[in-house]
C-alpha cells in the first residue's frame, strides 16, 4: 500500500467557517482512491494509535499557538508520519482499526465546495474627479426693438432724479452787548481789608518768640538779633540756657557764627566756659576774632553786676 498527501484545498464546515482540507491518496493493489483529511483529524489518529504504538520515529507536526502553519511544510511532516504509520500499525489492532477507519472514503462523502474567491479589496487611491465643466459664455442680448419709441425723450422726465430741497436760511446773529459803563472819575474805588499776616509782611513786623529757652533757641537758629535782645529783655537768664543736648546758647551761636547775638547773650551774662557733653565750650568753637569779644563782655557783665 502507497499513501501521499497530494494537495491541500479550502472547505466548508457545517458553520460555513473555512478550513484546509489534505487530500490523503492512497493506493492499494490497482485501486486507487483519496480521502480528505483536516488536520484534526489526523490528531484523532494520532491520540488513538499512540496508546499501543507510542510515538514513531517521524515527528508529529504541533499546533501553531501564533499564526497559521505553512501548509507545504505541514503537508510534508504529515506525508511522513502517515506513511510510518501504515508500515507499523498491523500488528497493533486497535490502532490497525483507527487507521483504515482514517483511509477509507465514505460512500456518499464528496469534496465539499471551495469557498467563493473574496472579492478583490478596493484601492485606497480614488481616481481623481473629472474636471468640471467651463462656464458657458453668456449669450448675447437680443434686439428689442420695442425700446425705440416716436419720442426719443420720452419717459426721461422720469429717469431724472428729484431735486435737492433748498436750504435753510442761516440764523441771524444775536445783537452785539451793550459796552459796561464807566465809572465816573473821582469816584473811590472800594478796598478789601488786609490780614493780619498780609499786613504784617508789608509793614515788616518783626516776630514774636516765646520768652522759654526754646524760644530764645529758636530765634538764634533764626539770626534774628531783635528777636533775641527781646527774649533777654524779658527773661535775661535765659542766656544761661542749655538745651536737651547740652547746648548752652551761646555755643549755638558760636557754632552758627552769629557774632552779634553771641555778644548779646554774653552781655547778658552767658558763661563761654560752659561746656556740652562732647566738652566743648562756645570759645572752642567760635571764630579767633569773636573769643576775646566773648571774653571782654563776659568781664563786663561781671563787673556791672557787681
Amino acid at each position: 500500500m502507497d499513501i501521499r498527501i497530494v494537495d491541500v484545498e479550502w472547505a466548508l464546515d457545517d458553520a460555513g467557517a473555512t478550513y484546509q482540507a489534505y487530500v490523503v491518496e492512497i493506493a492499494r493493489g490497482l485501486k486507487t482512491w483519496a480521502v480528505r483529511r483536516r488536520y484534526s483529524a489526523f490528531d484523532d489518529l494520532r491520540r488513538a494509535v499512540s496508546k499501543e504504538l507510542g510515538p514513531l520515529a517521524s515527528p508529529f507536526p504541533g499546533k501553531n499557538l501564533f499564526g497559521r502553519a505553512d501548509p507545504a511544510k505541514r503537508q510534508r511532516e504529515l506525508e511522513a508520519w502517515l506513511r510510518e504509520l501504515a508500515l507499523a500499525v498491523a500488528p497493533a489492532p486497535a490502532a490497525y482499526a483507527a487507521f483504515t477507519s482514517f483511509i477509507r472514503e465514505p460512500p456518499d462523502a464528496a469534496p465539499k465546495a471551495t469557498p467563493p474567491e473574496k472579492p478583490a479589496r478596493r484601492s485606497i487611491v480614488e481616481p481623481p474627479a473629472p474636471a468640471p465643466e467651463p462656464p458657458k459664455p453668456p449669450s448675447p442680448p437680443k434686439w428689442d426693438p420695442s425700446f425705440m419709441s416716436s419720442d426719443p425723450l420720452a419717459g426721461l422726465a422720469d429717469a431724472l432724479p428729484e431735486p435737492l430741497p433748498p436750504k435753510p436760511a442761516p440764523k441771524p446773529k444775536p445783537p452785539p452787548k451793550p459796552p459796561r459803563a464807566q465809572k465816573p472819575e473821582g469816584e473811590a474805588v472800594r478796598k478789601f481789608p488786609q490780614t493780619t499776616a498780609r499786613a504784617t509782611f508789608l509793614t515788616g513786623g518783626a516776630k514774636t518768640y516765646a520768652a522759654t529757652g526754646e524760644g530764645l533757641r529758636d530765634a538764634i537758629k533764626a539770626g534774628d538779633l531783635n528777636g533775641v535782645k527781646d527774649v533777654l529783655a524779658r527773661d535775661s537768664s535765659l542766656a544761661s540756657y542749655q538745651d536737651r543736648q547740652t547746648e548752652s546758647m551761646l555755643h549755638l551761636a558760636a557754632l552758627f557764627d552769629h557774632a552779634s547775638i553771641a555778644l548779646a547773650l554774653a552781655a547778658h551774662g552767658a558763661d563761654p566756659t560752659v561746656t556740652n557733653a562732647a566738652g566743648e565750650s562756645a570759645l572752642d568753637v567760635a571764630q579767633p576774632s569773636l573769643r576775646s569779644k566773648l571774653t571782654a563782655a563776659r568781664e563786663a557783665w561781671k563787673q556791672s553786676s557787681n
